[in-house]
């Protein structure tokens, strides 16, 4: 790998430590990025095409929404999670797993018309989707079960009791339909 690309990677795992999505966006696009083509936008580096039953590692993000699992349901807006995905695929149906350290989609108020994007406070969210997909060409469209913790700010946690560490936060049980974004495979 050569050296732009090893530092690229270094900053994409410390703007996702960070909780900056402004600043993964921008080092996605840079990994991404055709090197003859530096200033045009990045394509998918995935193809779906003629992959029959074999699994398929990505990184890619998902555009879902669906109901919201607890003791009054209710449908839960857009979301937006950005991770590792492993399918299997058949013909035209697969099996479909995610894992996701964060959320594009704030969580709470809508942000303000001068933000494109949400605050890092509400972008960090770890979770798993397990579901299936129909194949659509090199965008599936998923339905499945996405559960997530989501960390309340340090300024909003209690404090912990001192005999141990306990990461304060909600966990978030939802059903849900929408589409999977593979942005680069790795086989």
């Amino acid at each position: 790998m050569d050296p732009e690309k090893r530092k690229l990677l270094k900053d994409l795992f410390l703007a996702i430590h960070h909780r900056n999505p402004a600043e993964t966006l921008r080092i996605l696009n840079g990994l991404l990025a055709d090197p003859e083509h530096p200033d045009e936008l990045p394509l998918a580096r995935s193809r779906r095409a003629d992959r029959h039953r074999q699994w398929v590692a990505s990184l890619g993000f998902s555009s879902i929404s669906g109901l919201r699992l607890s003791k009054s349901p209710r449908m839960a807006p857009l979301r937006m999670p950005l991770g590792l995905s492993l399918e299997y695929l058949f013909k035209d149906w697969g099996i479909h797993l995610m894992l996701f350290p964060m959320d594009f989609a704030p969580d709470g108020p809508a942000p303000s018309q001068d933000t494109m994007l949400p605050s890092s406070q509400s972008a960090i969210a770890l979770g798993a989707q397990l579901g299936i997909l129909r194949r659509s060409g090199d965008t599936p469209l998923t339905f499945g079960l996405d559960v997530r913790f989501r960390p309340l700010p340090r300024e909003e946690a209690p404090e912990p009791p001192k005999k141990r560490f306990r990461l304060q936060g909600t966990w978030q049980l939802s059903g849900f339909s929408g589409y999977h974004f593979p942005l680069l495979d790795f086989n």
